[in-house]
């Protein structure tokens, strides 16, 4: 028997690795701001944070690649269409900030006196040091963030929600061999 359709394994594998990558940077990006600044577990916990958001903005772009590449596969005739348009809306709202959040911060970084070391490697700054760029381009990643962490929010309850109905929506971006087959 066929199993329920689902993303591309490469889509899969990318969801997945971004989901613990964005984890990673929310929590760290959170902890950081409270330190107090100048004292070296500051400068260890930006350099770690931009370290992990280079990585992210690689998987996000072969993500963007891919799917650009392969349509989704097509969600179960039993859900609305109003569910079917939100659901749409909130994955288009996911990629816009999937890209303004990381693509934000490191311009941020590039124009300002810290630049970006990414696990200790000191990588050259493509700006100089304005602080009135440094603050705008700052400003938009946090506010991004916040507005992310949102739709992250949405988006896992929205999970919890398919999965608490059973209709295989969320089967879609599992592993082939977790999916289930089709009757």
């Amino acid at each position: 028997m066929p199993r329920t359709p689902g993303y591309a394994t490469s889509i899969v594998i990318l969801h997945w690795l971004l989901a613990l990558a964005i984890f990673v940077l929310i929590g760290t990006g959170w902890y950081m701001v409270g330190l107090e600044k100048g004292t070296p577990p500051v400068s260890v916990h930006y350099n770690f944070h931009k370290s992990i958001g280079l990585i992210a903005m690689a998987l996000i772009a072969l993500l963007v690649g891919a799917r650009l590449r392969r349509h989704p596969p097509d969600l179960p005739g039993s859900l609305a269409r109003w569910e079917r348009r939100a659901a749409h809306l909130a994955h288009m709202l996911m990629y816009v900030f999937l890209v303004l959040v990381p693509l934000s911060g490191y311009v941020a970084s590039n124009f300002s006196k810290w630049g970006i070391n990414f696990f200790g490697t000191r990588l050259p700054a493509w700006g100089p040091d304005l602080p009135a760029v440094y603050d705008l381009f700052n400003a938009v990643h946090v506010v991004a963030s916040n507005v992310f962490v949102g739709l992250i929010a949405l988006h896992v309850l929205g999970a919890i929600k398919h999965l608490l109905a059973r209709n295989r929506v969320v089967e879609r971006i599992l592993p082939r061999a977790l999916r289930h087959e089709e009757p």
